[in-house]
């Protein structure tokens, strides 16, 4: 998965994940008065662009992890 500096950041901090879903999901800790969370705010529910073979995805509970350990505040 391709991600801009941004993006990649967002998710090594825990603010945005890939869901078993293959939607994203966004942390609760963003508010959406913060002019500049609005790129990450706006991947809320978008469709995870995988590139390659289906057998290359991260494992359906890798995913439900990532996204147990979104930050909650």
């Amino acid at each position: 998965m391709a991600l801009t500096s941004t993006y990649r950041r967002a998710l090594q901090y825990d603010l945005i994940a890939p869901g078993p879903d293959l939607r994203w999901h966004v942390s609760r800790a963003l508010h959406a008065r913060v002019a500049d969370n609005a790129p990450l705010l706006d991947l809320a529910g978008r469709d995870v662009i995988f590139n390659g073979a289906s057998e290359d995805r991260p494992a359906h509970r890798a995913l439900a992890w990532c996204v147990d350990h979104l930050r909650s505040e």
